[in-house]
């Protein structure tokens, strides 16, 4: 990450609207700090996603455009308007998946297998964990609940309460690998993933610890959470399960949810070299802001999400120039695709291109920052570029605005990467990467 940044921030000649905003670099001065913080560096990366349990795997699906696991699930209660959701099968779990809620058996599978990548031993008093989760287990609540209800409070499970907890991911993690350094669990909606990341990037760059497992976890494809989204408007209501989640397409009616965990290894950049490990991508920036508009809609003209995009530039003293693409939130809704749009546009014009890899991965909602995390530093590993899909009928509106790639690219030059996660509330959330 870059200096503590006090420049000023120009071209806003019009708050709340997107069209009148200059495209002039976002930071033009020289910072006025005279220390510097410590680099963070990404050093390991582990993901399991209905796309696959490896980042090799889940890559490859994603460059190739696969939709395939988004399904009906016959498990889901005939009653909902929408039973389309991304889940992982069982086969995939981790045997001790049985008695940890999913959440957290998806959370200590990707942070095994990110810490693997990394090469650390594990243990460690400078070593932390950070893992975002939206909602803790339904599962859990519905099972006690009933419990109750029917036999009284002493059939309920002891775990009751700790399996309701969003940091018992980050708790499982932290024991499983025996790490004793900082602890921490955003849950911010579907920004939570990408604000566990940030958090621990400013974690290392202030000396609070040398190294950081950090991501996403979510599991709560549950009738109650599939009808909660239902009633508010947010899912497809799509028939054609690998077509419901289409991004900027103009016939999108709302986002299909999935499950799965993503983590990284973030790592102070001196403490990676001498222990000899591969540096996969950096750290640069990191920017956060509120809509302060509404509880579910995103604020129209999508400044919100432009000062965090601002906020993300500053932190790496980057102008818009040398990003090479933009990893959109996107999740198929009519207002917060259009909302974005603009804001990235605001910045950008339609020099960048942007993806959302949500049309393929459903949206994992508080995973979902820390998946496309990990997407945006194997773009810049591999200079390519995946696809837009189900993109046949483009809004207009929107695909005036930015560039929408339908096709996968490769020897793409991309120095950086700006990766969006917006969540309910308002809160927005930037984390921008650079190669290494």
């Amino acid at each position: 990450m870059g200096q503590i940044c006090r420049a000023r921030i120009e071209g806003v000649t019009a708050p709340g609207r997107p069209g009148d905003i200059s495209r002039r670099p976002v930071c033009n001065a020289v910072c006025t700090t005279q220390k510097m913080r410590r680099q963070v560096v990404v050093t390991g990366l582990g993901v399991i996603a209905p796309l696959g349990d490896s980042v090799p795997a889940v890559w490859s699906r994603l460059l190739s455009g696969d939709c395939s696991t988004l399904a009906v699930l016959d498990s889901l209660d005939p009653r909902l308007p929408c039973r389309i959701a991304g889940r992982i099968p069982d086969e995939l779990l981790i045997a001790n998946g049985g008695r940890w809620p999913r959440f957290v058996a998806l959370a200590v599978q990707a942070a095994r297998a990110a810490y693997a990548d990394s090469g650390l031993a594990p243990g460690g008093p400078r070593t932390g964990v950070s893992i975002g989760v939206g909602m803790a287990s339904l599962d859990a609540l519905a099972t006690n609940w009933k419990a109750f209800v029917e036999r009284g409070p002493r059939r309920m499970s002891p775990y009751f309460v700790p399996d309701l907890l969003v940091n018992m991911a980050t708790a499982h993690v932290s024991m499983d690998l025996g790490v004793q350094g900082p602890s921490l669990s955003p849950s911010t909606a579907c920004a939570s993933g990408a604000h566990a990341i940030g958090d621990a990037a400013r974690l290392i760059a202030c000396d609070s610890a040398d190294v950081m497992i950090a991501g996403g976890a979510e599991a709560c494809i549950h009738d109650l959470a599939m009808a909660g989204f239902a009633q508010c408007r947010a899912l497809s209501t799509g028939r054609h399960p690998q077509t419901a989640s289409r991004p900027w397409s103009a016939s999108r009616s709302g986002f299909v949810m999935a499950e799965g965990a993503a983590m990284v290894v973030l790592e102070e950049e001196q403490h990676a070299i001498g222990r000899g490990a591969e540096i996969l991508a950096r750290v640069a920036g990191y920017g956060m802001s509120s809509d302060a508009y509404h509880v579910v809609a995103p604020s129209p003209d999508g400044r919100g999400a432009r000062i965090a995009m601002e906020g993300a530039l500053r932190d790496a003293q980057m102008t818009t120039d040398e990003i090479g693409l933009v990893n959109a939130h996107a999740t198929s809704t009519q207002l917060g695709d259009l909302a974005e749009a603009l804001a990235i546009e605001s910045l950008f014009g339609d020099r960048v291109p942007v993806v959302s890899l949500k049309g393929q991965t459903g949206h994992l909602l508080g995973a979902a920052g820390a998946l496309e995390a990990v997407a945006s530093v194997m773009a810049l590993r591999t200079r390519s570029l995946p696809p837009n899909v189900n993109l046949d009928d483009p809004d207009p509106d929107i695909a005036q605005r930015i560039q929408l790639p339908t096709s996968a690219a490769s020897s793409v030059d991309i120095p950086a990467v700006l990766s969006n996660s917006f969540g309910f509330g308002g809160t927005n959330v930037s984390l921008l990467f650079t190669r290494s």
